[in-house]
C-alpha cells in the first residue's frame, strides 16, 4: 500500500487559520486490506494533532481512499516558521501481519510579516520656563503576524539640551495586535527654551523569532516654547544738576531681563538727547543676559555753554537684546532729566535789627533764602551755628519760617524744606541780649568757601563795650552757617559759590 500526504493550504500567516490534511491511500498489492487507517508519526504543529477520518476501512487491490484531518494554526506555529507533518498508512491483510505503508511528509509554510507601530507623544507640548519635565510616551503595537521580544524604543534625533530619556517599557514580549507603553522624562533647559522647540524623534523595534530585527516607522513629538522676551531699562544721570560748561555727567543704563529667554548683544541707545555736544559713548559690562539677570551699561557727557543757556539736558533710551531666533526685544523708553541752573540758586540775606543794641535788648534776626534758580529746589536744608551770637544773649522760643520747617536746638538753628523758582522763604528768630560771659560782639561768620573770613558786626574787639553794635551785612551766609545742602548737590554748590571769589570782601559791608 502507498500513502500521499498533503495539506491545504500549503502557506498560513496567522494564528487560528485550518489547515486541512490529506492521506491519499491506495491497496498496491493483490489481496483486499482491511482496517485501513492512517497514522501521524511526526507533527511540529504546538496545537492539537488533527484527528484522521477515513471513508474506507476496505480496500480492494489497486482501490484507493483519502483519509483527512484538520488542524487550527498556533501563534507558536506562526512564529516557528513553518508545520511538519508526517504520517504513515497501514492496513490488515487477508492473512498474515498488518502492513505500513510509506511515510509521507506535508510541510505547511508559516510566512512571518513582522510589523511595529509608534506612536510618540509629550505632555505638556507646551513650556515657557527651563526646569519643567516633559513626559514623553511611546505607544508601540506588534502589527505583524510573530511574536516579536526585546521590544523597546529608541529617540534616534533629540534637540534637547539636557540629558536624553531614559525609556522604560513594562512589557518586551509583544504577540501579534498586542501593545505596550512606553516613557521617559527630560527636564528642560534655558537653552531649550531659548531655542523656541524640542524635537525629539523616535523608533520602535523588537526581534523575530528568527532573530532577525524589526523596526517602526519613525514618530516625532515637538514641544513647544512659548518664549516670553522682555526687558526693563531704568536710566539715571549723576549728577541731576550742572551749572557750568565743562561739567561732566556720567548717565546710567540699569538693564535687567524680566524675561523668560535668554538675550544676547544687550546695549542701550538713547534715542532722543537734547544735549548740543557729543553724545555719551555707551558701554556695557555684560551683554549675554539670561532670565532674571541684570547689568548697568555706563555713558558720560560733557556740558556745553548751549547746554548751560537751556533749562535741562533731556536724555531717552531704550534697551534691547537679541533671541536665538534672531528676534530683538526692546524695552520702553527710560528719560533722565538733568536740570541747569545758571546762577547761584539760594540767597540767604541777613538784615541787621538795629545799629547799637542795647544790654536786655532784644535783637529781630531776619533771615531771607531766595530760590533765584529756574526750576524747583526741593530737600535744601541749611544749618546755622548761633554760638557767636548766643555768648551774649539767650534764645527763649520764636523762630518762625514762612516756609518750610525750622528750628533752634541748644546753639543750632536748621531749616529745612522745597523753593520753587524765585520763591523766598522768612525766618526769624528773637535774641535776648545779656552781658554776663559774652565779648560785646554779635559775631556772624560766613564760613562758605566763597566768604570764608568772620564779619563782626560790632565795634573792634573791646570797644563800646556797653553797646552791642550791629552793622548791615547783606547777601552773605549767617550766622556761623556750617551746612548748605541743596538736596545732595554740594559739587554744584562749590561751583556756584566759587564764582563769586573774586568780589571784594569790603563790598559785602556797609
Amino acid at each position: 500500500m502507498t500513502l500521499t500526504k498533503t495539506a491545504a493550504p500549503d502557506t498560513v500567516t496567522s494564528a487560528g487559520q485550518i489547515v486541512t490534511y490529506s492521506y491519499a491511500i491506495m491497496n498496491a498489492g493483490n489481496v483486499t486490506l482491511t482496517n485501513v487507517t492512517a497514522t501521524d508519526t511526526a507533527f511540529s504543529g504546538t496545537g492539537t494533532p488533527p484527528v484522521i477520518m477515513c471513508p474506507m476501512t476496505a480496500l480492494a487491490p489497486l482501490a484507493s481512499t483519502t483519509c483527512t484531518g484538520d488542524y487550527t494554526v498556533t501563534q507558536a506555529d506562526i512564529d516557528a516558521g513553518s508545520i511538519v507533518n508526517t504520517a504513515t498508512a497501514s492496513a490488515t491483510p487477508p492473512t498474515g501481519t498488518a502492513i505500513t505503508s510509506n511515510a509521507s511528509t506535508a510541510t505547511v509554510t508559516a510566512e512571518p510579516a513582522a510589523g511595529l507601530a509608534l506612536l510618540k507623544t509629550a505632555s505638556p507640548s507646551t513650556v515657557g520656563t527651563a526646569g519643567r519635565t516633559i513626559t514623553y510616551s511611546y505607544a508601540i503595537r506588534n502589527t505583524g503576524n510573530v511574536t516579536l521580544t526585546g521590544v523597546t524604543a529608541t529617540d534616534t534625533a533629540f534637540s534637547g539640551t539636557g540629558t536624553p530619556p531614559a525609556v522604560s517599557c513594562p512589557m518586551t514580549t509583544l504577540a501579534p495586535q498586542a501593545s505596550t507603553m512606553c516613557t521617559g522624562t527630560y527636564a528642560v533647559t534655558q537653552a531649550d527654551v531659548d531655542a523656541g522647540s524640542i524635537v525629539n524623534t523616535a523608533r520602535a523595534s523588537g526581534t523575530l523569532p528568527s532573530g532577525a530585527v524589526t523596526t517602526s516607522t519613525a514618530s516625532t513629538a515637538t514641544v513647544t516654547a512659548t518664549a516670553d522676551p522682555s526687558l526693563t531699562l531704568v536710566k539715571t544721570a549723576t549728577p541731576r544738576r550742572v551749572t557750568s560748561a565743562g561739567q561732566r555727567i556720567t548717565y546710567s543704563y540699569a538693564i535687567a531681563n524680566t524675561g523668560d529667554v535668554t538675550l544676547t548683544d544687550v546695549t542701550a541707545t538713547d534715542t532722543a538727547f537734547s544735549g548740543t555736544g557729543t553724545r555719551p559713548v555707551i558701554t556695557c559690562p555684560m551683554t549675554t543676559l539670561p532670565p532674571r539677570t541684570s547689568t548697568t551699561c555706563t555713558g558720560s557727557y560733557t556740558v556745553t555753554r548751549a547746554d548751560i543757556a537751556a533749562d535741562s539736558i533731556v536724555n531717552t533710551a531704550t534697551a534691547s537684546g537679541r533671541r536665538t531666533s534672531g528676534a530683538v526685544t526692546t524695552s520702553t523708553a527710560s528719560t533722565a532729566t538733568v536740570t541747569v541752573y545758571r546762577g547761584l540758586p539760594l540767597i540767604p540775606e541777613y538784615v541787621c535789627p538795629q545799629d547799637k543794641p542795647r544790654l536786655r535788648d532784644v535783637v529781630l534776626y531776619t533771615i531771607r533764602i531766595r530760590n533765584t534758580g529756574s526750576s524747583k529746589l526741593t530737600e535744601v536744608k541749611i544749618t546755622n551755628d548761633l554760638s557767636g551770637v548766643l555768648d551774649d544773649g539767650v534764645y527763649r522760643g520764636g523762630v518762625k519760617a514762612s516756609k518750610g520747617s525750622v528750628e533752634i536746638t541748644s546753639a543750632t538753628l536748621t531749616w529745612e524744606g522745597t523753593l520753587k523758582a524765585h520763591r523766598t522763604a522768612v525766618i526769624t528768630y528773637p535774641i535776648r541780649l545779656n552781658r554776663a560771659g559774652g565779648d560785646h560782639h554779635l559775631i556772624n561768620s560766613v564760613i562758605t568757601p566763597a566768604l570764608s573770613p568772620d564779619v563782626k558786626v560790632s565795634g573792634r574787639p573791646g570797644a563800646d563795650s556797653g553797646h552791642h553794635r550791629c552793622h548791615g551785612v547783606k547777601s552773605v551766609l549767617h550766622p556761623h552757617l556750617t551746612s548748605f545742602d541743596l538736596g545732595g548737590q554740594r559739587d554744584w554748590v562749590r561751583t556756584a559759590v566759587m564764582e563769586a571769589k573774586s568780589r571784594k570782601w569790603s563790598a559785602l559791608r556797609s
